[in-house]
């Protein structure tokens, strides 16, 4: 993990120094939907193989995926930069453990969490000479990993460690930057995979 971002952060930063006078840097923060995280929670195997049955439905809450994504566009529309995002869903619910348990009425408690950070390089394509509107599609791909958390009050639970099956992060997306004053807009994007289908946020432009 430690030489992905080393790599990433030289490259960017010859870039930075390589580019003409003429080119422009932009920072954008955002909020991306739906998040999906709940649904590996439940399908993490220390929630299959210890939880039979909830008494009620488990509520979670959830962040993100918040992400700050920096590019660097040059005179030919081509931008790069780095696109970092967090996700988190995490619940606690009670559960029973087997079918006497929900006949004796014996419950147990569980906190359970799953968190995704991304750290991609992301390739763009703007269009148009428009002060105003600044379409782009955007090509990333870079490093993913996951943190799965389950405790539980159960006499005799043991978590079983998870490891991070696929480390590997893309998305494919196009959207808009559309600047309601000089050097500050609105972010608008769709995409596939990456964190997010939609991503809603604010960028400043030097």
């Amino acid at each position: 993990m430690k030489k992905i971002f080393t790599y990433c952060s030289l490259f960017v930063l010859t870039l930075f120094l390589s580019v003409s006078s003429n080119a422009q840097f932009s920072g954008s923060v955002y909020y991306g939907l739906p998040n999906t995280l709940a649904a590996g929670v439940v399908l993490n195997n220390n929630y299959l193989s210890e939880v039979y049955a909830t008494p009620t439905d488990i509520s979670y809450s959830n962040i993100g995926p918040v992400g700050l994504w920096a590019n660097y566009q040059t005179e030919s529309k081509i931008g790069i930069g780095l696109d970092l995002n967090f996700s988190r869903s995490s619940a606690d619910f009670e559960y029973w453990n087997g079918f006497n348990d929900s006949i004796s009425g014996d419950v147990y408690n569980m906190s359970a969490s799953r968190n995704i950070f991304r750290a991609m390089l992301r390739f763009d394509a703007h269009f148009g000479d428009n002060e105003i509107v600044d379409p782009f599609m955007s090509l990333g791909i870079g490093y993913r990993t996951t943190g799965n958390s389950y405790t539980s009050d159960r006499p005799g639970y043991v978590e079983e460690p998870t490891e991070t099956l696929i480390p590997i992060s893309f998305r494919l997306a196009a959207g808009a930057n559309i600047y309601v004053v000089e050097n500050i807009g609105i972010l608008l994007e769709a995409g596939l995979f990456g964190g997010g289908l939609l991503r809603v946020g604010a960028t400043y432009r030097m």
